[in-house]
Protein backbone atom coordinates (compact mmCIF):
# COMPACT_ATOMS: atom_id res chain seq x y z
CA UNK A 1 0.00 0.00 0.00
CA UNK A 2 1.58 3.59 -0.52
CA UNK A 3 -0.19 7.08 -0.04
CA UNK A 4 0.13 10.42 -1.22
CA UNK A 5 -1.32 13.79 -0.11
CA UNK A 6 -3.71 16.11 -2.09
CA UNK A 7 -4.27 20.00 -1.67
CA UNK A 8 -5.81 22.25 -3.39
CA UNK A 9 -8.34 25.57 -2.48
CA UNK A 10 -12.26 25.55 -2.95
CA UNK A 11 -12.89 25.77 -6.57
CA UNK A 12 -9.24 24.11 -7.69
CA UNK A 13 -11.22 20.63 -8.91
CA UNK A 14 -9.48 18.82 -6.19
CA UNK A 15 -12.37 16.34 -5.52
CA UNK A 16 -13.02 15.50 -9.57
CA UNK A 17 -8.88 14.77 -9.81
CA UNK A 18 -9.08 12.52 -6.55
CA UNK A 19 -12.12 10.92 -7.67
CA UNK A 20 -9.77 10.07 -11.44
CA UNK A 21 -6.97 8.77 -9.51
CA UNK A 22 -8.81 6.59 -7.06
CA UNK A 23 -10.49 5.06 -10.19
CA UNK A 24 -6.92 4.97 -12.34
CA UNK A 25 -4.73 3.50 -9.60
CA UNK A 26 -7.40 1.41 -7.24
CA UNK A 27 -6.60 3.56 -4.57
CA UNK A 28 -9.34 4.70 -1.72
CA UNK A 29 -9.89 8.56 -0.91
CA UNK A 30 -9.59 9.44 2.56
CA UNK A 31 -11.49 12.76 2.94
CA UNK A 32 -11.95 13.28 6.69
CA UNK A 33 -14.79 14.99 6.45
CA UNK A 34 -16.40 11.64 4.87
CA UNK A 35 -14.70 9.77 6.66
CA UNK A 36 -16.20 10.95 9.79
CA UNK A 37 -19.55 11.23 8.70
CA UNK A 38 -19.42 7.49 7.74
CA UNK A 39 -18.24 6.82 11.17
CA UNK A 40 -21.46 8.62 12.42
CA UNK A 41 -23.68 6.85 10.38
CA UNK A 42 -21.90 3.85 11.66
CA UNK A 43 -22.21 5.13 15.65
CA UNK A 44 -18.40 4.63 15.81
CA UNK A 45 -17.70 5.49 19.17
CA UNK A 46 -14.17 7.52 18.63
CA UNK A 47 -16.96 9.72 15.98
CA UNK A 48 -19.63 9.95 18.26
CA UNK A 49 -16.67 10.95 21.28
CA UNK A 50 -15.71 13.90 18.24
CA UNK A 51 -19.81 14.91 17.57
CA UNK A 52 -19.87 15.22 21.74
CA UNK A 53 -16.78 17.59 21.79
CA UNK A 54 -18.39 19.38 18.93
CA UNK A 55 -21.65 19.95 20.11
CA UNK A 56 -20.30 21.00 24.05
CA UNK A 57 -18.36 24.18 21.99
CA UNK A 58 -14.67 22.01 21.86
CA UNK A 59 -12.18 21.39 19.66
CA UNK A 60 -11.48 17.99 18.39
CA UNK A 61 -8.22 16.86 19.44
CA UNK A 62 -5.44 15.72 16.34
CA UNK A 63 -5.13 12.46 18.70
CA UNK A 64 -8.79 11.70 17.55
CA UNK A 65 -8.57 12.35 14.16
CA UNK A 66 -5.70 10.34 14.18
CA UNK A 67 -6.98 7.45 15.72
CA UNK A 68 -10.17 7.70 13.28
CA UNK A 69 -7.60 7.82 10.39
CA UNK A 70 -5.65 4.96 11.61
CA UNK A 71 -9.04 2.83 11.84
CA UNK A 72 -9.74 3.78 8.21
CA UNK A 73 -5.71 2.56 7.11
CA UNK A 74 -5.90 -0.34 8.88
CA UNK A 75 -9.35 -1.33 7.41
CA UNK A 76 -8.06 -0.54 3.89
CA UNK A 77 -4.97 -2.38 4.47
CA UNK A 78 -7.24 -5.61 5.32
CA UNK A 79 -9.23 -5.51 2.07
CA UNK A 80 -5.95 -5.11 -0.09
CA UNK A 81 -6.10 -1.81 -0.86
CA UNK A 82 -3.15 -0.68 -3.34
CA UNK A 83 -3.29 3.09 -1.77
CA UNK A 84 -4.55 5.91 -0.63
CA UNK A 85 -4.94 9.84 -1.55
CA UNK A 86 -5.78 11.97 2.03
CA UNK A 87 -8.03 14.96 1.59
CA UNK A 88 -8.32 17.28 4.06
CA UNK A 89 -5.28 15.55 6.29
CA UNK A 90 -2.81 16.78 7.66
CA UNK A 91 -4.41 20.30 8.09
CA UNK A 92 -1.29 21.33 10.77
CA UNK A 93 2.26 20.80 11.44
CA UNK A 94 1.25 18.36 14.32
CA UNK A 95 -0.73 16.40 12.34
CA UNK A 96 2.40 15.96 9.74
CA UNK A 97 4.15 13.70 12.62
CA UNK A 98 0.84 11.54 13.67
CA UNK A 99 0.42 10.99 10.01
CA UNK A 100 4.03 9.84 9.65
CA UNK A 101 3.80 7.69 12.30
CA UNK A 102 0.64 6.48 11.13
CA UNK A 103 1.98 5.21 7.52
CA UNK A 104 5.21 4.26 9.53
CA UNK A 105 3.57 1.78 11.98
CA UNK A 106 1.72 0.07 8.85
CA UNK A 107 5.08 0.45 6.08
CA UNK A 108 2.92 2.50 3.88
CA UNK A 109 5.00 4.82 2.16
CA UNK A 110 4.35 8.35 1.30
CA UNK A 111 5.08 8.78 -2.02
CA UNK A 112 4.24 12.75 -2.29
CA UNK A 113 2.55 15.63 -1.87
CA UNK A 114 0.54 17.59 -4.63
CA UNK A 115 -0.96 20.74 -4.34
CA UNK A 116 -2.97 22.64 -6.80
CA UNK A 117 -2.97 25.87 -6.96
CA UNK A 118 -5.44 28.15 -8.71
CA UNK A 119 -5.45 32.00 -9.31
CA UNK A 120 -7.81 33.27 -6.69
CA UNK A 121 -9.78 35.92 -8.99
CA UNK A 122 -10.39 32.80 -11.15
CA UNK A 123 -11.62 30.80 -8.29
CA UNK A 124 -14.09 33.25 -7.25
CA UNK A 125 -15.22 33.44 -10.66
CA UNK A 126 -15.63 29.14 -10.87
CA UNK A 127 -17.56 29.32 -7.45
CA UNK A 128 -19.72 32.48 -7.67
CA UNK A 129 -20.75 32.23 -10.98
CA UNK A 130 -22.18 28.34 -9.90
CA UNK A 131 -26.12 27.84 -10.15
CA UNK A 132 -28.36 25.32 -10.13
CA UNK A 133 -31.62 24.15 -11.59
CA UNK A 134 -33.88 22.94 -8.42
CA UNK A 135 -36.18 20.87 -10.53
CA UNK A 136 -33.48 18.90 -12.67
CA UNK A 137 -30.28 19.18 -10.60
CA UNK A 138 -28.56 20.84 -13.94
CA UNK A 139 -25.03 22.66 -13.03
CA UNK A 140 -24.26 26.22 -14.61
CA UNK A 141 -21.81 28.57 -14.36
CA UNK A 142 -22.66 31.92 -15.05
CA UNK A 143 -18.69 32.94 -16.75
CA UNK A 144 -17.41 29.29 -18.04
CA UNK A 145 -21.18 27.51 -19.08
CA UNK A 146 -24.02 29.55 -18.70
CA UNK A 147 -28.05 29.08 -19.58
CA UNK A 148 -28.96 30.15 -22.92
CA UNK A 149 -31.52 32.44 -21.00
CA UNK A 150 -30.19 34.50 -17.70
CA UNK A 151 -31.33 32.44 -14.47
CA UNK A 152 -33.19 29.83 -16.64
CA UNK A 153 -33.08 26.64 -16.91
CA UNK A 154 -32.23 25.29 -20.48
CA UNK A 155 -34.25 22.29 -20.05
CA UNK A 156 -37.08 23.09 -18.08
CA UNK A 157 -37.35 26.68 -17.61
CA UNK A 158 -36.88 26.91 -13.91
CA UNK A 159 -35.23 30.04 -12.16
CA UNK A 160 -31.60 29.08 -11.39
CA UNK A 161 -30.57 28.65 -7.42
CA UNK A 162 -27.48 29.93 -6.19
CA UNK A 163 -25.99 28.27 -2.64
CA UNK A 164 -26.16 30.73 0.00
CA UNK A 165 -22.28 30.47 0.61
CA UNK A 166 -21.26 31.26 -2.75
CA UNK A 167 -21.36 34.87 -2.38
CA UNK A 168 -17.80 36.72 -2.99
CA UNK A 169 -17.25 37.86 0.20
CA UNK A 170 -17.90 34.48 1.81
CA UNK A 171 -15.71 32.63 -1.08
CA UNK A 172 -12.60 35.31 -0.40
CA UNK A 173 -12.69 34.34 3.51
CA UNK A 174 -12.63 30.70 2.86
CA UNK A 175 -9.76 31.43 0.30
CA UNK A 176 -8.49 33.02 2.95
CA UNK A 177 -8.80 30.60 5.64
CA UNK A 178 -7.64 27.76 3.00
CA UNK A 179 -4.11 29.72 2.92
CA UNK A 180 -3.66 30.69 6.27
CA UNK A 181 -4.17 27.19 7.28
CA UNK A 182 -2.48 25.14 4.45
CA UNK A 183 0.62 27.41 4.14
CA UNK A 184 2.73 25.67 6.66
CA UNK A 185 2.13 22.65 5.88
CA UNK A 186 3.10 22.76 2.44
CA UNK A 187 5.85 24.32 3.28
CA UNK A 188 6.66 21.47 6.01
CA UNK A 189 6.15 19.37 3.45
CA UNK A 190 8.10 21.33 0.65
CA UNK A 191 11.05 21.61 2.81
CA UNK A 192 11.31 17.69 3.03
CA UNK A 193 11.14 17.80 -0.77
CA UNK A 194 7.78 16.33 -1.07
CA UNK A 195 5.42 18.80 -2.43
CA UNK A 196 4.75 19.19 -6.57
CA UNK A 197 2.89 22.28 -7.06
CA UNK A 198 0.36 21.78 -9.55
CA UNK A 199 -1.04 24.71 -12.01
CA UNK A 200 -4.89 23.71 -11.68
CA UNK A 201 -6.30 26.78 -14.51
CA UNK A 202 -6.58 24.54 -16.86
CA UNK A 203 -9.38 22.10 -18.14
CA UNK A 204 -9.80 18.89 -15.80
CA UNK A 205 -8.25 16.78 -18.25
CA UNK A 206 -5.08 18.84 -18.85
CA UNK A 207 -4.58 18.87 -15.29
CA UNK A 208 -5.02 14.91 -14.63
CA UNK A 209 -2.43 14.65 -17.10
CA UNK A 210 -0.43 16.49 -15.65
CA UNK A 211 -1.20 14.73 -12.09
CA UNK A 212 -0.52 11.22 -13.78
CA UNK A 213 2.73 12.45 -14.84
CA UNK A 214 4.03 12.90 -11.61
CA UNK A 215 2.20 10.40 -9.84
CA UNK A 216 3.82 7.92 -12.52
CA UNK A 217 7.37 9.35 -11.85
CA UNK A 218 6.28 8.45 -8.05
CA UNK A 219 5.44 5.14 -8.75
CA UNK A 220 7.08 4.17 -11.37
CA UNK A 221 4.67 2.97 -13.63
CA UNK A 222 4.76 3.74 -17.10
CA UNK A 223 1.33 4.55 -19.63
Amino acid sequence: MEAIVLFGPPGSGKGTQAARLVERYDWSHLATGDLFREALARRDPLALKAQDLMKAGQLVSDELVVQMVRKKLSQLQAVGKRGVIFDGFPRNEAQIGHLDTALHDRSIPLLGVLALEVDDELLVRRLSGRRSCPTCGRDYNLYFHPPRVADRCDDDGDVLICRPDDTEKIIRERLRVYGKQTQPVMLAYEKRELLVRVPGHDTPDRVFQQIVGIVNQWTRRRG
